[in-house]
């Protein structure tokens, strides 16, 4: 099964970058997704700034679909990115 993701990635200055990437996964990951839980997809980075690799997840959000992300905070939870930069950009315009 192919799906669509977004990567929400930044470029050397710090911009933000959205990418639109087509990948395989199984119907079990695509359940897992759709349920709330995420899946593991790679190690890797999403800004060139950042020192080392991250586990990165694919998560589902009922608003932007199917994006990347990676685990957040000391609970390690994962949260759509894009979710919250409209919150904080939201919150900043008050």
């Amino acid at each position: 099964m192919k799906i669509k993701v977004l990567v929400p990635l930044r470029d050397e200055a710090g911009n933000p970058i959205v990418q639109e990437e087509e990948i395989q996964i199984t119907f079990l990951k695509y359940i897992q997704a759709r349920l709330g839980f995420g899946f593991f997809w790679k190690s890797g980075k999403l800004s060139p700034l950042w020192k080392g690799f991250l586990g990165l997840w694919i998560i589902h959000c009922p608003r932007h679909g199917f994006v990347v992300t990676y685990r957040q905070g000391y609970d390690g939870t994962l949260n759509c990115p894009f979710c919250l930069m409209e919150s904080d950009v939201l919150s900043h315009r008050a």
